[in-house]
């Protein structure tokens, strides 16, 4: 018995390791959860919350959707939230505008997958053709561009963004869901470009102790 119980525990000291090295904790404020537009995917009364910085010309940001949609689905309890955070230029912020600007009509989730798949320059013109496929007033979506809700979702990442020192993207947060934004901070963990294997070793810490 007491190999048995040697080896349980040198296999779990295996696991802590591996997340230890991908991931470090912090404390997040609550509203990082919960984004002004609702930028919000998977189960939206999830118990964890996995929330995204990203830039849709950053190359390791690509690979991301593949691997947060496989989460997604081994994990139905994941509410997932996107936060745009353009740092590579301005065709970067024209991307993110345009995706905001798109959730007034609901259609969100629709150009955040086709921005990243997309082999074209990310300029307004390219990005008009995808929205159009997927039935956005284009000529609406441009004029959000400057609206009030999509600037302000750009500025409250931005802040975000720099409070909780986000110098690398993609960045991820992990953490139980707050129930609101009334909660004090909330400890989460922190992951820059992770594997698939990363997140769901996180998760499945975080499902151990709640």
């Amino acid at each position: 018995m007491l190999p048995i119980i040697r080896f349980s525990l040198a296999i779990l000291m295996y696991l802590f390791l591996i997340t230890a090295r991908a991931a470090t904790t912090i404390d997040t404020p609550p509203e990082l959860y919960y984004p002004t537009v609702n930028t919000v995917a998977g189960n939206p009364t999830g118990k964890i919350t996995v929330v995204e910085f990203f830039d849709y010309r950053c190359v390791y940001c690509r690979k991301m959707p593949a691997i947060l949609t496989a989460l997604m689905k081994a994990n139905p309890d994941i509410r997932m939230v996107y936060r745009d955070y353009p740092v590579l230029g301005l065709p970067s912020l024209v991307a993110a505008t345009s995706a905001l600007s798109a959730q007034q009509q609901g259609k969100y989730m629709q150009l955040h997958n086709d921005l990243f798949s997309s082999s074209q320059p990310l300029d307004i013109n390219n990005i008009k053709q995808i929205a159009a496929r997927h039935g956005v007033n284009t000529e609406e979506m441009e004029k959000d561009n400057l609206s009030y809700l999509t600037q302000q979702q750009i500025r409250e990442n931005a802040r975000l963004a720099l409070a909780l020192g986000v110098d690398g993207i993609p960045t991820l947060f992990v953490a139980p869901t707050p129930l609101s934004t009334q909660h004090e901070s909330i400890e989460a963990y922190r992951l820059t470009s992770p594997t698939l294997t990363d997140l769901q070793n996180v998760i499945n810490l975080i499902k151990r102790s709640n």
